[in-house]
């Protein structure tokens, strides 16, 4: 299931990705998109990071 999701957004992003450069709406949204996929990133981490010192004691 996460590869799929992960594929779609990929895809999506490249759509994007390939609009006109001077669109000011394509240089938002590939911010925010990168933006976003930090900080799931970084929550995920956090968050299992977190769980397996919890479990560790």
């Amino acid at each position: 299931m996460w590869t799929l999701l992960y594929a779609l957004m990929a895809y999506s992003s490249w759509r994007i990705w390939n609009l006109p450069a001077n669109l000011a709406r394509r240089s938002t949204a590939l911010v925010l998109f990168s933006a976003q996929l930090v900080l799931k990133t970084l929550w995920s981490w956090m968050f299992f990071g977190i769980n397996r010192n919890w479990n560790a004691t």
